[in-house]
């Protein structure tokens, strides 16, 4: 068994991996993340793993930010991300190959992993409220597979080079524990 959620990232995917683009989808996701912990299945798993003095929390400090990773290998969980990237130009495959697909998957895949050392951080601060940073993943190991498609976004143009990423979150354990029998998977 396995659960599912899907975030939202709208904005430009950038070749290679910046450190701003890498900042802006942690942005954008980190809101959508936090409030992801309040609902079940996280939320039963919310006062042990976001309790930063507590013995089996994820929180991970890096260069001052502290982190929540919703996937950590602690869980022994592992993501599988089937991600649509909805653009406004009438040849998706187009879009996709300003930069090609391999440098703009890579983009966004740094971004829903927390930094893993401070020079990543790119600008990133602390939330105000005194709670972690959220990110999807602690690792990009722990991605166990990823599909992307393309396909035409409709609407008022703002910006013609951005796009709308839907990503498709599948959850599943690698290994039984008791955090993932409380997750249900």
């Amino acid at each position: 068994m396995a659960f599912k959620f899907v975030l939202t990232y709208d904005g430009e995917l950038q070749t290679g991996s910046k450190l701003d683009q890498r900042r802006r989808v942690r942005e954008q996701l980190a809101p959508q993340l936090a409030e992801l912990w309040t609902y079940r299945p996280l939320a039963d798993l919310r006062k042990y793993a976001l309790d930063p003095l507590g013995s089996q929390s994820f929180i991970q400090d890096v260069g001052g930010v502290s982190f929540a990773c919703a996937i950590h290998n602690a869980l022994h969980l592992r993501a599988e991300l089937d991600v649509l990237v909805l653009s406004r130009e009438a040849n998706h495959v187009k879009a996709m190959s300003r930069g090609d697909v391999d440098n703009r998957l890579k983009s966004l895949l740094d971004g829903l992993r927390r930094p893993q050392q401070p020079q990543e951080l790119g600008g990133i601060t602390p939330p105000t409220n005194g709670d972690p940073f959220h990110c999807l993943l602690d690792d990009d190991a722990l991605v166990s597979r990823v599909s992307i498609n393309t396909g035409r976004l409709l609407g008022p143009q703002e910006n013609p080079s951005a796009s709308r990423v839907l990503i498709t979150v599948t959850v599943e354990t690698a290994a039984p524990t008791y955090a993932s029998a409380l997750l249900g998977i």
